[in-house]
């Protein structure tokens, strides 16, 4: 594996007239086995890497005469599962009376088996790259970025100039490693298990800060998320959407509007833009996660990040969405509230509405703290505006409990309230 092998093409004229323009084809073994050495052809040969070929063409021989065409091939890398393999080349002639070939085998086989691997400072494994076989042992290699400094960077190891191995700051789960100095060994062991080592340090250093972008309803539910890949992709993508230093300083970020009004339903919607502290924007229009438009009410927008060294900034800001001009829900009460539990096990949610698209209405209970219960409340479809809250069915402590109440038409939530729910035993 990786010798020059050098082959030599030699045809000659036994007749007694002129060969003329003649044409000389030499088929390569597998690219996946060689690799033809650029410009080695003589007589200006012309290599076609689609076809994997060599060819010759325009060539004249006088009787008796013998010509010698030489090119030459690298050998590819063995992997350690291939005890050996054959590399087959064929060489025709073609001229005006005919065609003439011949064929050439070389076998591949290494005495050493090679493995290069990743260890950390206390000399643990984290990961093997590569396991291949070779004629000889590596005494020495070559490191291309021996600094990884980004999640997309990655090390290449070369010997003799050609790539055996890459390392992307990976263990073998696939997670990125922890910042420090890294140990890249090969080793070669021959036949009778002595083994010969080579090492050399690849240093990760890479800048993790994080910026993640959320917005909350009234209940303290996410919904709608923005990631960091996804602002970078509204600023561009690439290079151009490559969050700057100053994005992470979210104390100095700023909402164009704390007023959204949206149209539900008709594709139309007005936005805020979210500036970051560079200065850049990017905007929201007043969707969630699902893609649907927010029902009106009071939100929250988080920004949040983390810078290397473990920094973390927050700023919350609200935002105020006008869904159509108004909320779906006019106005909600639990009949009864309080609720007396050595009275009422059965209570009902009302939810008043000016429009006519209700569908259904859906109640969540938490605690105060925020939980959320197992209770999820559900209106019959005969009467969709109205929810019965069965309390036998568990047993809850005094106290004072949220209510988050949702309407929703064929389109999704058009409204919601959140009511708070006080409980005697």
């Amino acid at each position: 594996p990786l010798d020059t092998i050098t082959y030599s093409l030699v045809y000659s004229n036994p007749s007694n007239v002129f060969v003329n323009n003649a044409v000389l084809t030499d088929t390569l073994p597998p690219a996946t086995l060689m690799s033809y050495n650029p410009g080695s052809a003589s007589n200006s040969g012309v290599y076609n890497a689609a076809t994997n070929t060599l060819t010759w063409s325009g060539l004249s021989v006088a009787p008796g005469a013998s010509m010698t065409i030489t090119y030459s091939i690298k050998a590819a890398l063995e992997s350690a599962n291939i005890t050996s393999s054959t590399l087959v080349n064929n060489a025709c002639l073609n001229y005006g009376n005919g065609t003439v070939c011949a064929n050439n085998a070389v076998t591949i086989t290494g005495a050493y088996l090679v493995q290069l691997s990743v260890y950390n400072q206390s000399g643990e494994l984290i990961k093997t790259l590569a396991t291949f076989d070779m004629g000889t042992a590596i005494t020495d290699f070559t490191i291309v970025n021996g600094v990884i400094t980004t999640d997309a960077q990655t090390a290449e190891f070369l010997y003799q100039g050609v790539t055996i191995g890459s390392w992307d700051a990976s263990n073998s789960s696939g997670a990125k490693v922890t910042d420090g100095t890294y140990f890249i060994k090969i080793q070669s062991t021959d036949p009778y298990g002595v083994a010969t080592t080579v090492t050399k340090q690849v240093t990760v250093n890479v800048d993790r800060s994080t910026l993640q972008v959320a917005v909350y309803n009234e209940a303290g539910e996410i919904v709608k998320t923005f990631t960091q890949q996804e602002i970078q992709a509204m600023f561009g993508g690439g290079s151009t959407g490559n969050l700057l230093p100053a994005d992470f300083n979210v104390v100095d970020a700023h909402l164009s509007s704390n007023t959204l009004e949206v149209a539900y339903g008709s594709g139309t919607n007005n936005s805020i833009a979210v500036t970051l502290g560079s200065g850049r924007s990017f905007t929201w229009d007043g969707s969630g996660d699902s893609g649907q438009f927010l029902s009106s009410g009071s939100y929250f927008i988080e920004i949040q990040s983390t810078t290397q060294g473990g920094n973390t900034q927050q700023i919350v800001m609200p935002v105020h969405i006008l869904n159509n001009g108004a909320n779906a829900i006019s106005g909600v009460f639990l009949d009864h509230n309080p609720v007396h539990l050595g009275q009422n096990t059965l209570v009902t949610f009302y939810a008043n509405t000016p429009t006519g698209q209700v569908t259904s209405t859906e109640v969540r209970i938490y605690t105060i703290a925020g939980e959320m219960l197992r209770t999820h409340l559900t209106s019959d479809p005969s009467n969709p505006t109205q929810v019965k809250w069965d309390l036998s069915q568990g047993t809850l402590a005094s106290g004072t409990y949220l209510a988050v109440v949702e309407m929703h038409s064929a389109n999704g939530i058009i409204g919601r309230k959140v009511l708070k729910v006080q409980i005697f035993h």
